[in-house]
């Protein structure tokens, strides 16, 4: 994972790939290339306010996004290679129970809002006590057709 500063969503979404792409193209301690693997998570909190948690996750609370990539079953945090920049985290993440609601097209500010909010909205609704803030979950490379991307808004719940 990495955290990562910047004026909007998409300058911090762009950096923080950048940063997680180089790591696993073999800016490691292997110096080895690792599969990328999905979803790639992104997770905000500056549009809906609620407590928070995160597989490749983004985060953004205010002028702060970060994201994480799942690294693949073999990896452990004990045999996976070490990153080379301080910026890159390696964080195991335990199982938890989400809500989730998938949509199509591209990921936008506005989008990802609207989105989390319709979750929100659900898991309100149905009473359900939220543990996290919601993450967007991305199961594409960039140059699959918006109507046909798979993306999915996530929210940790209790239990």
């Amino acid at each position: 994972m990495v955290t990562v500063e910047g004026d909007s969503e998409r300058e911090q979404t762009g950096k923080a790939f950048r940063i997680l792409a180089s790591y696993i193209f073999g800016g490691n301690s292997a110096k080895t290339s690792i599969e990328m693997t999905v979803p790639v998570q992104t997770e905000t909190g500056s549009s809906v306010q609620i407590e928070m948690t995160a597989p490749v996750v983004t985060e953004q609370q205010e002028s702060e996004l970060t994201m994480s990539f799942v690294l693949p079953k073999r990896f452990t945090l004990e045999n996976a290679p070490k990153p080379l920049t301080p910026e890159v985290k390696l964080k195991q993440k335990l199982v938890t129970i989400t809500a989730a609601k998938r949509f199509t097209g591209i990921i936008s500010e506005e989008n990802s809002r609207r989105h989390k909010r319709i979750l929100v909205d659900a898991v309100e609704a149905d009473g359900l006590e939220t543990l996290s803030s919601p993450q967007i979950l991305q199961y594409n490379q960039p140059w699959v057709f918006p109507w046909l991307r798979r993306n999915e808004v996530s929210i940790e719940i209790k239990g």
